[in-house]
Order: structure tokens, then C-alpha cells, then sequence
């Protein structure tokens, strides 16, 4: 049984949320449908197991996020990355929000570190853009 799956391709390391000890027990899929991506890591037997104990589980995953689920005694963590097919429009709304981050910095007179991580980041997002494009 997996501890972590990680769905689509996630904004960053997910080793760095998960710790680097737990590649072994991560399981990465592009299923985006809850019950099945329980399935698939093997924490139930079968999807219909979901609709009948736990219903408010059945859902899709479409929203950047990270979730804990408790199934009897076991924890199963899921970081929920970009899906191909949004993956343009995520990035984009990133580097968005980038640049929010450092027109704040700048009318606050914040730490030119933070800007300089700032600006860091948002050149990544850009050239990532780029060569998606």
C-alpha cells in the first residue's frame, strides 16, 4: 500500500512536502477521480467500497492542492498537481501571482532577499512558459 500518491505534475518538488525518505512508498498517476486513485494505491478493494462508506469522497481532483485522507487505520496523503491539460494556464496563473508577490515587496519596502527570490522565481515560471509555448 502507498502512504502518498501525487496526481499530475505538481508546482514543486513533491519530496520536499512528502520528506525525501518516502519515494518508495509514493505512487504517481495521472487519475484524477478519488475513489480510484484509492484503488490504485490500495487502500480499498474497489471504488463502490468508497460510494458506500465514505460517499463525500467521491470526487474529482481538478484544483492544486494537497489533501489527508483516514481509511480505517490507514493515512494517505495526496498532493494534486497541474493536469496536462491546464498545465499552460496554471503555470501562467503562477507566475501571476509571482509578480503580485513582488509588486507587494516593492510597496512595502520588503527585504531585497525576498525580492530577489521573487524575481528568481518568476524568471523560472517565464522560461517554463516559454518552452511550453
Amino acid at each position: 500500500m502507498y502512504r502518498n500518491v501525487v496526481v499530475g505534475k505538481p508546482l514543486s518538488n513533491p519530496f520536499e512536502l512528502l520528506g525525501e525518505d518516502e519515494e518508495e512508498y509514493t505512487l504517481f498517476t495521472e487519475e484524477r477521480f478519488l475513489p480510484a486513485i484509492l484503488v490504485e494505491a490500495g487502500v480499498v478493494k474497489s471504488r463502490s467500497e468508497v460510494r458506500r462508506n465514505k460517499p463525500d469522497l467521491c470526487i474529482t481532483l481538478d484544483k492544486l492542492d494537497c489533501l489527508e485522507i483516514k481509511w480505517g487505520k490507514n493515512k494517505i496523503y495526496i498532493i494534486v498537481g497541474m493536469s496536462k491539460e491546464n498545465e499552460l494556464e496554471t503555470r501562467i496563473d503562477v507566475a501571476t501571482l509571482t509578480l503580485d508577490a513582488i509588486k507587494d515587496n516593492v510597496v512595502n519596502n520588503r527585504d531585497i532577499e525576498y525580492l530577489k527570490e521573487d524575481i528568481d522565481d518568476l524568471i523560472n515560471q517565464l522560461q517554463t512558459i516559454k518552452e511550453m509555448v
